[in-house]
């Protein structure tokens, strides 16, 4: 996250700053001493790839076990993830 409140995945805003030395949302001056963990975001980032993990797991399983599930409908309960 940036002092001005943006947040970016680590590798990414640090390029920015590198190369440009500005927010890339409001074009805002930054150093690298103006970026901070966002550990919220990373929590609930590290969540969703998890449940995207598992729900692509339990779909290629039930491919080849020839059970066919709704992939959209196993994607759509991500709302444990929020809790």
């Amino acid at each position: 996250m940036t002092k001005c409140g943006h947040t970016f995945c680590k590798g990414c805003i640090e390029e920015m700053i590198n190369r440009f030395h500005r927010c890339p949302l409001c074009n805002q001056e930054l150093t690298a001493q103006d970026i901070f963990r966002n550990i919220d975001f990373e929590d609930l980032a590290t969540r969703i790839e998890s449940a995207k993990e598992t729900a692509v797991k339990e779909y290629l399983e039930g491919l080849a076990q020839g059970v066919v599930k709704d992939f959209g409908k196993e994607m759509g309960s991500l709302e444990s993830v929020f809790v």
